[in-house]
């Protein structure tokens, strides 16, 4: 069922010279580790100090978030500031901080922790966000997975999170259409939209739209591994339908409500370069996406720019008979310069840029995010 734009959660700074810190906290459940994301602003958004950590997965998210705040008060009490407002996105954490209830069953100990800790501070409180507008601290714990255990910045914060600080909302006040983003990549780019201000709407043909500023086209079905001769035509019809078809159709619709300036994200593929023989008729209609994006891009224009991302290989749920496979997974990361599977955030990331005014004079382009696979045709 379509969604209507949700209403935007911003951060909202200190009141006169007091202090906030933000932390959050991110699962990296495969590799057995989590992440902390600690960030200090002033009344003025400037950013003051920002931490993030790689720890150990403690066995639940609840005590991911716990283990969070209590870091971002010790950051605080290490720092010799004398207060600050801590806030977070778990309901259930701040409510156990907010009444002190050293008797939670499973964080307990930890609100005791914390309550002592702050005792090295001489005026404190705890409030509670929404992921939306905590998101320069959800962004840094994304960093964690790839990050030295342990990395602190003193007033700044890493370039790429800049995007996320009251000073880089590149969305703010825009309207974003992600189709198939419930799971994946797709989620990924809509939280990514999101975070960066943007209203996201997820997706249907049946939507009424008012004005629109950016359609990311992200459905993609894979139904068959046969050879191409091989191929059912029923299978073959629900491929043009699902990877390329719906690209043409969710476009019609929308077009007359796209903004001057607006942008138009294409998602294809790194099969679409050299289709492997599993999946070779869906790497042929990832290669039509690109054929369309250059079509539509002289189309379009000069009102609205079109783009394509090209996806390395990206261990999602709907990989998951190929993830099974080690020798296909261990071969396509070593084809890569940069020796890693790709994350649903990296594509995020680059959709984001092409989309976005950064982007402004780009036009009729495939950007392949592959970590250096070979992508010419």
């Amino acid at each position: 069922m379509a969604k209507s734009p949700a209403t935007v959660t911003k951060w909202s700074p200190p009141l006169g010279e007091g202090y906030k810190t933000n932390y959050d906290g991110a699962v990296f459940e495969e590799a057995g580790e989590a992440g902390i994301g600690v960030v200090v602003q002033n009344g003025n958004g400037e950013v003051l100090a920002a931490l993030l950590e790689k720890i150990p997965y403690p066995g639940t998210v609840e005590l991911v978030e716990i283990l969070a705040a209590r870091r971002a008060v010790q950051f605080i009490a290490e720092l010799g500031m004398a207060q600050s407002i801590f806030e977070g996105d778990s309901e259930s954490v701040y409510k156990a901080l907010k009444s002190g209830d050293v008797g939670h069953s499973s964080i307990g100990q930890y609100v005791k922790d914390i309550m002592s800790i702050s005792g090295l501070i001489r005026t404190f409180s705890f409030s509670h966000i929404r992921r939306q507008g905590n998101c320069v601290a959800h962004v840094l714990t994304k960093r964690a997975r790839f990050a030295f255990p342990l990395l602190v910045w003193m007033e700044h914060v890493p370039p790429d999170v800049i995007p996320f600080s009251k000073f880089g909302k590149r969305y703010e006040g825009k309207v974003a259409i992600v189709t198939a983003s419930t799971q994946g990549i797709g989620f990924s780019i809509a939280e990514r939209l999101g975070l960066e201000g943007a209203s996201v709407v997820v997706s249907s043909r049946k939507q009424k739209y008012g004005k629109i500023d950016v359609v990311v086209s992200n459905a993609a079905a894979n139904p068959s591994f046969d050879d191409i001769l091989q191929t059912q035509e029923s299978v073959l019809d629900k491929l043009w339908e699902i990877n390329v078809k719906s690209s043409i159709l969710i476009l019609q619709d929308a077009s007359p409500h796209l903004q001057k300036g607006s942008s138009v994200v294409i998602i294809s593929s790194f099969t679409a370069y050299q289709p492997p023989a599993t999946i070779a008729m869906y790497g042929v209609t990832k290669t039509a996406l690109l054929g369309l994006t250059k079509a539509l891009a002289a189309e379009m224009a000069p009102n609205t720019r079109v783009n394509c991302v090209a996806p390395g290989f990206v261990p999602t749920r709907s990989a998951a008979l190929l993830r099974t496979n080690d020798a296909f997974m261990k071969e396509i990361e070593q084809g890569t310069l940069l020796n890693r599977l790709g994350t649903t955030q990296d594509m995020a990331a680059a959709t984001a840029f092409l989309a976005s005014d950064d982007a402004s004079y780009i036009t009729g382009e495939i950007l392949v995010v592959a970590g250096g696979l070979p992508s010419r045709l």
